[in-house]
């Protein structure tokens, strides 16, 4: 069943895949983002449980370390070229019941998943420009891509990131980052 429960949704909206299992390793919903991260993992289109179930396999064979779903335990799969893929997984059950279901988490670290521009615009009172400039800074842009992207002046752009930074109550990109990635969560 694809994303019924709040938690997974949560998790796609910070950028990371999610799937929910029962005790025995059966499926038993997930998020549209754990389709997409695995089936590009494995090279193929995922529209099944099944496919998706046998593409969390191959995925979790790819790992040097055993991954245990019945305990929280996580792992890291190396991708040549590419960022890695982390895999953690998180009991939601009692402890030491054999049967308890668990989230695992799929986090494709070459996804960068910044908050809505809405977001940003409400918490922090950012105009439509400063919010598309946030949105560049967490995708790692420095200043001089930002202007070149924009087609405006390096002065313009710093003049608005000190005003991001106002704003934000910052003080570097770093700090701002940090702060615009932890209301990701927000809808």
């Amino acid at each position: 069943m694809l994303l019924d429960d709040p938690l997974l949704r949560i998790l796609g909206r910070i950028g990371c895949g999610a799937i929910s299992v029962d005790g025995a390793g059966h499926i038993i919903e997930w998020n549209m983002l754990s389709q997409i991260i695995i089936g590009e993992f494995i090279g193929t289109v995922i529209s099944t449980e099944i496919e998706l179930r046998d593409g969390l396999k191959e995925l979790m064979n790819n790992s040097n370390h055993r991954f245990r779903i019945e305990s929280e335990s996580w792992v890291v799969i190396p991708r040549k070229g590419k960022k890695s893929i982390a895999l953690y997984s998180i009991p939601t059950g009692k402890y030491k019941d054999e049967y308890v279901n668990a989230v695992i988490v799929i986090l494709d670290m070459e996804r960068t998943k910044g908050p809505k521009l809405e977001v940003l615009q409400k918490t922090f009172n950012l105009t439509l420009t400063e919010a598309k400039i946030s949105l560049l800074i967490i995708e790692g842009k420095t200043p001089n891509e930002i202007a070149s992207l924009r087609n405006i002046s390096l002065w313009t752009i710093r003049t608005q990131l000190a005003s991001i930074y106002n704003k934000t109550k910052t003080r570097r990109q770093a700090e701002l980052v940090s702060l615009l990635l932890k209301v990701s969560i927000l809808p």
